[in-house]
């Protein structure tokens, strides 16, 4: 037997392909190699696409990256370049150590063991069910722990600033605007604004909640680059930092793709997920549109839409957030700020209500059961698909609305269940 074989047995051999380790976004393999030096096989971004299982391959020594490549994995030619480019940068004693052959065999076998490792730690498990509790919520009415919120609305009308007064307060624990239970450490992603602009504001935010304007937030400016290009820079910060909230200004600098095409919003809603586990968006709404810009995935993945309504007197300016979308939570109340400006840029921000600014109230949505009730006073009756097409609501919503709430009564005509309001008829009887 040749050394080179001899090699290659006792490295199969020795080889535990269960030591290949994932976190369920990646996976990886460390060997020893040589002077107390380990190497590292690193397979991300794993994703099956029409040609083949694809992702980014990387060998590092000591986390000093020697090669890396995006490519079909599953190509033999593809792992072969890698492992050549990683060699050259091998010491004499690590290439004895280590063979190229034996090299390319390793990378080989990573790459044939990595997806069924990742797709076995993704596997479902037995989940024991939980008594029902409170929502934990890290800013109470907008921010659910473990959840993503987008808070959406016209351009220029106070949603920086918000998002901003957002982070400062949860990272800070401070109760001023919002009920913040405790600090919880905040990653502000700012794709929009210059790192001046944003420090300037922040030194106002910091100083109207009672801080010094110096107090620092974890930020990350990157203005003129895209969500996507910044993932990995993201999660990383993310780890090392424990954070407890990321807030992203805004979800349109994805550079994913079309947003009104549903495949690039799912996408996006993904990679806010993987990101961190409980985020805070700022969306826009286009200027003849009352909805949140982009594909109806965007609300069905989002578990809190808050939309920003505002109006404008002076250098002053009313902001309402109104909840029109909550998972699993009740509605919670809108809340109303005003935002005082000077030559500076903001100057204060105050509590405020809908009688102070009655412009908001008007632009406050009905709710789904106002929009029914008003549906079946105007027409006698109705089933849940014609209120449902009349209002422009999803059915199975106004179903839910229509059986749980007290208002209405049903009368099952034919196949169909007509809906009355329950009042309704003792109107008629009076007259």
């Amino acid at each position: 037997m040749s050394k080179k074989q001899h090699r290659e047995v006792n490295y199969r051999i020795s080889m535990n392909t269960n030591e290949i380790k994932t976190d369920s976004d990646k996976t990886w393999y460390t060997r020893n190699l040589a002077d107390d030096k380990n190497l590292t096989y690193i397979l991300t971004n794993l994703r099956n696409e029409r040609t083949g299982l694809h992702g980014v391959l990387t060998i590092k020594l000591d986390n000093i990256p020697l090669a890396f490549t995006e490519c079909n994995i599953m190509r033999h030619e593809e792992r072969v370049k890698l492992s050549n480019a990683a060699y050259r940068h091998f010491s004499d004693v690590q290439k004895a150590k280590l063979p190229k052959e034996i090299l390319q065999h390793e990378i080989d076998q990573f790459c044939a063991d990595s997806h069924p490792v990742l797709i076995k730690a993704l596997a479902p498990k037995l989940v024991s069910g939980r008594s029902p509790a409170p929502p934990e919520w890290l800013c109470d009415g907008l921010v659910l722990k473990g959840g993503g919120t987008v808070l959406y609305g016209e351009q220029g009308k106070g949603k920086s600033t918000t998002a901003l007064l957002v982070a400062a307060s949860v990272d800070s624990g401070d109760n001023t605007f919002f009920n913040v239970a405790v600090p919880k450490t905040t990653l502000f992603v700012n794709l929009e604004r210059s790192a001046e602009s944003l420090a300037r504001r922040l030194g106002m935010v910091n100083k109207i909640l009672g801080f010094d304007e110096a107090r620092p937030l974890l930020m990350l400016n990157a203005r003129g680059k895209s969500l996507f290009e910044l993932r990995e820079v993201i999660k990383d910060a993310v780890k090392a930092n424990n954070v407890e909230l990321m807030v992203l200004d805004s979800i349109s600098r994805t550079g994913i793709g079309d947003l009104t095409a549903n495949k690039p919003a799912n996408d996006l809603m993904n990679l806010l997920n993987d990101m961190c586990e409980t985020w805070f968006g700022l969306g826009h709404m286009p200027r003849s549109g009352e909805n949140l810009y982009g594909s109806m995935m965007f609300d069905a993945a989002a578990d809190i839409l808050i939309k920003l309504i505002s109006a404008k007197e002076e250098n002053r300016i009313g902001v309402g957030l109104e909840c029109t979308k909550a998972n699993d939570v009740s509605f919670p109340p809108t809340s109303v700020f005003e935002f005082s400006y000077n030559d500076f840029g903001l100057s204060n921000v105050a509590r405020s209500s809908l009688s102070e600014w009655p412009g908001l109230a008007e632009q406050i949505a009905p709710s789904t059961t106002e929009l029914i009730e008003d549906h079946i006073r105007s027409n006698g009756s109705g089933t849940a698909q014609e209120i449902s097409k009349a209002i422009k609501i999803g059915r199975s919503t106004v179903s839910v609305e229509l059986s749980k709430n007290g208002k209405f009564q049903s009368e099952k005509i034919g196949r169909e269940l007509v809906y009355k309001i329950k009042s309704y008829q003792s109107e008629s009887s009076d007259r």
